[in-house]
């Protein structure tokens, strides 16, 4: 196989190495023909000790440092090209993170505000708290779009691991419990639909436990899995698009 590529580079250790040996031997045959004294009475004539020296000189040592430089320039062209590629795979990740965090904000903002319309159009009376079923259906549909948004990006996270690195597992977990929680929320609307579909839009429903856990105040034990978790994946998200910013300035 041969040792340079299609453009005459040499690619492999090995090669430039002989091409390193092959400069240093040109360099000191040229040098002796040059400098050692009484070397031109080697030579038939000094006509050909003259031809010689001009071909050690121009052909061979030139050419051995030509091709060096050459070589030289083409790797620190391929160098440059390596960091370009480098940054904008940097860049290409970051805006990647970026776009997941933002997603991540906006499924927080999303369900914190069907918490608080919960809370807010809900009213309790005789130790129950009631809604109309119209306001309810509307608000459980909001949320399973909720659930299946950090369905989705739980299975991202799954996927994606080059972009996600060492943080994948940590941030597969945070998702993991976050959907969970969603997923328990809408259990109510899911299992009581049957009997709800008889019943006329202003009719007052019966909001169960699991949803008053989750319209709870946000210290509640009940709804750490909901927030700590939001927090937990925010948090991560953020350490990697640092990360990515610092490598990109240490780079710079």
């Amino acid at each position: 196989m041969s040792g340079h590529n299609g453009d005459g580079h040499f690619d492999r250790p090995q090669d430039r190495i002989v091409l390193l040996v092959v400069v240093i031997i040109a360099a000191a045959i040229a040098a002796a023909l040059a400098f050692v004294p009484k070397i031109n009475g080697l030579f038939t004539s000094d006509k050909s000790y003259e031809i010689t020296t001009q071909f050690f000189f121009v052909v061979v040592l030139g050419g051995a440092v030509g091709l060096a430089y050459k070589r030289w320039d083409t790797a620190r062209s391929d160098d440059k090209k390596r960091l370009e590629e480098e940054r904008e795979m940097r860049l290409v990740r970051r805006e990647a993170l970026e776009e997941f965090y933002c997603s991540s904000v906006s499924l927080h903002h999303e369900y914190k505000k069907i918490r608080r319309t919960l809370r807010a159009k809900s009213f309790q009376k005789e130790g129950a708290r009631l809604i109309e079923r119209k306001t309810f259906e509307h608000l459980m549909d909001r949320l399973e779009d909720c659930q299946l948004n950090a369905e989705s990006m739980k299975r991202e996270v799954l996927v994606q691991k080059d972009l996600f690195g060492r943080s994948q597992k940590d941030l597969h977990d945070a998702l993991h419990k976050l959907e969970g929680y969603l997923r328990k929320s809408l259990s109510q609307h899911e299992t009581e639909y049957a009997s709800r579909r008889e019943m006329k839009d202003s009719d007052l429903i019966r909001i169960g436990k699991v949803l008053e856990d989750f319209i709870a105040s946000r210290g509640s034990s009940s709804n750490a899995d909901l927030f700590d978790s939001a927090k937990g994946v925010r948090a991560l998200v953020l350490e990697l698009i640092d990360q990515i910013s610092h490598d990109g300035y240490s780079n710079r």
